[in-house]
């Protein structure tokens, strides 16, 4: 019965943290899976490569539409990305 139990639990975390990389909320997933020990199930580099891809492709798009606050936002994503991976 504790095995069933178990089974489901990481059912349920695995859920949550699939979750959180669907709403490019990267570093509240990261965060669960070194707490939950999820590591190998949930590589943490694809999840950061990804997230760096998709702020490049916005922080391009706010570029190409003329954006006049471009530069502070992306500064402003950046510094607040890279406080979170550190």
């Amino acid at each position: 019965m504790l095995l069933v139990q178990t089974f489901q639990y990481l059912l349920c975390v695995t859920g949550v943290i699939q979750n959180l990389i669907i709403r490019d909320l990267p570093f509240d997933a990261i965060r669960l899976i070194y707490a939950f020990e999820l590591v190998d199930i949930f590589p943490p580099a694809p999840i950061l490569k990804a997230h760096l891809a998709s702020m490049i492709a916005h922080a391009e798009h706010l570029y190409r539409n003329g954006d006049p606050f471009v530069e502070t936002q992306v500064k402003t994503k950046l510094s607040a990305d890279s406080k979170m991976m550190f």
